[in-house]
């Protein structure tokens, strides 16, 4: 009704030009100081809702003079707008501005009983309820009107509620509050208070996971020693296996790395390879610079070819030199032989320098095959060694995973005795309730 009231009041100043007609703060003093209770409503009414920041200001102003004045007959119209049901933003600013004016002049509501049910919804509902952000002015309303067993009768049956039907935290909420205004309890609610307060704490640890019990807060910590422990156990362990591992993973880099080299090596080998070579020299092919070729008999079917680059034959005669095969050559025969075509196999003289170079291959691939043979044995013992320390390991966590376990079965068994000590304290609040209400 009131909301529709000052809503159609606000439409009327606005037809009529009362609103925004240039009021200012020395006009809202002269009103103040006349006792003009008339002039302050309407422009109040005419100006609730207005948006403009100076209109804001002014009605802001307005409502502070007039608590600060201690204007006769504002306390019911400040009453009918502060307990009104509007959630305008606007209008709530204004409502802010009526409880700070109130409780910092030490002034009163006329409805202490609708002050008090906004102070325990604001407990209740706390940041949901738009009166939540007023509880501390309005407990500091409370000591004005002097009456604590009112204010204790009005809220605790609330208490009771709340306490009978498990919400404990909230019940606590407003006890809290009780005891912050300096509201004395009887020695019976000063009872339930207590357990209710412990109780409260039970649910919080709870929450945090008992921390705070000096039982569980001991587990916790020796939990926290044992893996601690283990995991340096275990990091050693671990780093042990992969020092293993990287080295057997050099180990087979290297035998790789050698193997190709052996296999490089006896490729240029059987390249370099030779055999001694004997037979006799038939007669000279020809003479060069780059090389002497003979006609030889080395008692196959056919004659062969012989180059030679260090060596010369200048007579028939028997020879033996080192020598490999380099292909066959088709060759015709003289008339008087028969003229026949004949495939001869063609030798070359190996020299001094290939056979050195020969050698050197044979006595590398000698070595690096020794070199080899060390490295393949190194991977046995080292391979044990990951397998005896992978078995640690594994001993280790199951060591780990026991001790664990019976940590965590005993921090259960203290939780479990929490848990039962606060259900035999909601247990006890419960007879009281039922004892004294």
């Amino acid at each position: 009704m009131l909301n529709r009231y000052i809503q159609t009041l606000f439409i009327f100043f606005i037809t009529t030009g009362l609103i925004g007609c240039g009021i200012s703060e020395q006009e809202v003093d002269e009103w103040v100081i006349d006792g003009n209770i008339k002039k302050i409503e309407e422009y109040l009414k005419a100006n609730l809702y207005s948006s403009k920041p100076k209109d804001i200001k002014l009605v802001d102003y307005t409502i502070t003079k007039s608590v600060s004045s201690n204007l006769e007959g504002m306390s019911n119209f400040l009453d009918s707008i502060y307990f009104s049901k509007e959630i305008d933003p606007i209008v709530l600013q204004h409502k802010k501005v009526i409880i700070i004016s109130i409780a910092n002049q030490k002034r009163k509501f006329l409805k202490f009983d609708k002050l008090l049910d906004l102070y325990v919804e604001g407990i209740i509902l706390g940041k949901k309820s738009i009166y939540s952000p007023h509880k501390g002015y309005i407990e500091q309303l409370f000591p004005t009107y002097g009456n604590p067993i009112l204010i204790r009768e009005r809220i605790f049956p609330i208490i009771i509620s709340k306490l009978t039907t498990n919400q404990f935290v909230e019940a606590n909420n407003i006890l809290n509050s009780l005891q912050k205004i300096d509201v004395e309890l009887t020695p019976e609610q000063d009872q339930i208070r207590k357990i209710a307060d412990q109780i409260v704490i039970y649910f919080q640890e709870e929450k945090n996971s008992y921390r705070n019990y000096e039982t569980v807060k001991k587990i916790d910590y020796e939990i926290d020693n044992l893996d601690k422990s283990y995991d340096n156990k275990l990091s050693i362990l671990e780093s042990k296996i992969n020092d293993a591992q990287l080295t057997i993973s050099n180990t087979f880099s290297k035998i790789s790395e050698l193997e190709n080299s052996i296999s490089r090596l006896e490729e240029e080998k059987d390249e370099l390879d030779y055999f001694w070579l004997s037979g006799y020299i038939v007669a000279i092919v020809s003479e060069r610079v780059s090389g002497n070729t003979y006609e030889i008999a080395t008692g196959s079917r056919y004659r062969s070819l012989l180059t030679t680059f260090e060596t010369s034959y200048n007579t028939k005669g028997y020879f033996s030199i080192r020598a490999r095969k380099t292909g066959v050559k088709k060759v015709r025969v003289k008339e008087e032989f028969g003229g026949f075509e004949q495939e001869w196999n063609v030798y070359e003289e190996v020299i001094e320098h290939e056979v050195a170079m020969y050698d050197e291959r044979v006595s590398s691939i000698r070595q690096k095959k020794k070199e080899l043979s060390s490295l393949n044995r190194e991977i046995a013992p080292t391979t044990k060694k990951i397998k005896v320390f992978n078995n640690e390991k594994e001993i280790l966590i199951l060591k780990k995973d026991r001790a664990l376990d019976a940590l965590i079965n005993e921090r259960e068994r203290a939780i479990r005795d929490i848990t039962q000590e606060r259900d035999r304290q909601i247990f006890e609040l419960k007879k009281l309730l039922v004892i004294f209400y």
